[in-house]
């Protein structure tokens, strides 16, 4: 199996989770609102914890893959790194997205779901397409220019 397959099942398989996890809330067979008689200070620092992830792993998943190292890899190594860190940029989405659904069913506010459906959204920018992947592994690097 290519790194491209690899990554386009991840990629269903975390929408396919945040649906599952969201019909599983909704029938009923996971408490809905389990938390909401938490604290409003356990409320805050949730939801700041969610917001601060949107702040660092959003940007960091976007980029990644322009980042010196990694595309040194990706165009040395080619199949093996682009899995490698295309499993990373989609953890680096998915892993917030999953934690902002959950957040939303068992606080009952609406922040987090606002914050997952962003990294839902920012998912289509990394869409491991064949063209994509291709041109990901075989980018030229920029040349650096000196003062």
């Amino acid at each position: 199996m290519t790194a491209r397959n690899t990554l386009t099942i991840l990629f269903y398989t975390l929408f396919i989770i945040a649906a599952t996890i969201s019909l599983l809330f909704l029938f009923d067979i996971l408490p809905l609102g389990y938390f909401a008689a938490l604290s409003e200070t356990t409320e805050f620092y949730i939801i700041l914890t969610l917001e601060i992830l949107l702040i660092v792993c959003l940007p960091l998943a976007l980029k990644l893959f322009k980042l010196s190292a990694v595309s040194r890899q990706l165009q040395s190594e080619g199949d093996p790194a682009l899995l490698r860190w295309g499993t990373l940029r989609m953890l680096l989405l998915g892993v917030p997205m999953l934690m902002g659904v959950c957040a939303y069913f068992l606080l009952l506010v609406t922040t987090p779901i606002y914050i997952a459906a962003i990294f839902a959204i920012s998912f289509f920018f990394v869409y491991p397409s064949q063209s994509r992947c291709e041109a990901e592994m075989s980018a030229d690097q920029p040349e650096k220019t000196e003062k």
